[in-house]
């Protein structure tokens, strides 16, 4: 959940990588670039954030327009 766009964008593994479903678009495949984070298009450079415990606790997307838009995980 992103606070700053009030949308949310669910991340899911797919085969050995990941995507991304925005309601009423495509999904967007991430690739791996390093640790942590992945690149796709519209979104860019996705970077996951950790807790102390080293949770995923939600990830950060970065773009030519955008740094640093940050979505916090949701529990389910």
């Amino acid at each position: 959940m992103s606070p700053e766009l009030a949308t949310t964008y669910t991340l899911a593994a797919r085969d050995s990588g990941l995507v991304i479903r925005i309601r009423g678009r495509a999904e967007i495949v991430l690739r791996p670039i390093f640790a942590d984070a992945f690149q796709g298009s519209r979104v860019g450079v996705a970077k996951f954030l950790r807790d102390r415990r080293g949770a995923v606790a939600g990830f950060t997307v970065n773009t030519d327009g955008v740094r640093g838009l940050r979505f916090d995980r949701v529990k389910r």
